[in-house]
């Protein structure tokens, strides 16, 4: 395990590179947003342990302002995090990568869509783990969280009040997360189907859900998808606890052997 930092945009980006026996493919681990980055850490860190035993190296980054990674949320931009995903592809092929595939949980996989739309790196892989489709849905599931912490006070605010708030000052506070109008607009105007797979040679899609199917919205974007573009697309749905959001730390067993088995 190697532990230390890339530069992007003249800044520090922590990260962890696992690394596997066969020293020719890496797999680019792009993380979800605020709290959710914290809860699944340990699913992340022994997922990437297991890659690594099974001859696939792992690059865990912290984006900008994230993590142990240089920066303060509040400064933090949509566009900053798609040139550190792209710098970080540069860093992996000048430390002797022939072949990158990228990995996305939840917002990673949102940034890495729109990461897509310009870049013409032919990428070995995509694996995605519960992927945001729309931006705007998430935002506001964002939001109800102060919603929902400050419900008890004398004039407890509503989603709405809370984007009029965040036009007007520029920033907000949620969940112990400071976080600006840009960045909130950004992932509001992000779509996952809006994306380019020309360059990919396969994708994996992988939801957690109790009706062991994927939801509907999902298949849809995977159906358009295997009409516009010739990489083969696999899907699969796993009854498991939704690690990023449960209090204690979970490990999705089947979802880290199901993802293996893709490399």
């Amino acid at each position: 395990m190697q532990v230390g930092y890339l530069i992007s945009n003249q800044k520090r980006l922590f990260y962890i590179l696992h690394k596997a026996t066969e020293f020719q493919h890496v797999i680019l681990y792009i993380p979800p947003f605020a709290e959710e980055q914290n809860k699944s850490r340990a699913m992340i860190s022994q997922t990437a342990k297991t890659f690594a035993k099974a001859g696939q190296s792992v690059l865990m980054l912290d984006l900008y302002a994230t993590g142990d990674s240089q920066g303060l949320l509040q400064t933090a931009t949509w566009q900053d995090w798609l040139q550190n995903i792209n710098d970080a592809v540069l860093w992996l092929q000048q430390q002797g990568f022939q072949e990158i595939s990228l990995w996305g949980l939840r917002l990673g996989c949102l940034l890495i869509s729109d990461y897509l739309l310009t870049s013409t790196f032919q990428f070995k892989q995509l694996l995605f783990w519960q992927p945001i489709l729309k931006g705007k849905l998430f935002l506001k599931q964002f939001l109800r969280l102060k919603v929902a912490a400050e419900m008890s006070s004398k004039n407890p605010p509503t989603v709405k009040k809370l984007q009029i708030q965040l036009e007007q000052t520029g920033e907000l506070e949620i969940a112990g997360y400071l976080i600006n109008q840009s960045l909130a607009q950004s992932i509001e105007m992000a779509l996952l189907e809006q994306t380019n797979l020309t360059f990919i040679g396969q994708l994996n899609w992988f939801e957690i859900n109790p009706n062991a199917t994927l939801s509907p919205a999902s298949q849809k974007i995977i159906a358009a998808w295997q009409e516009d573009y010739q990489c083969s697309i696999t899907s699969q749905s796993i009854t498991a606890e939704p690690f990023w959001l449960t209090q204690e730390i979970t490990i999705a067993d089947e979802l880290k052997q199901q993802s293996i088995h893709i490399f």
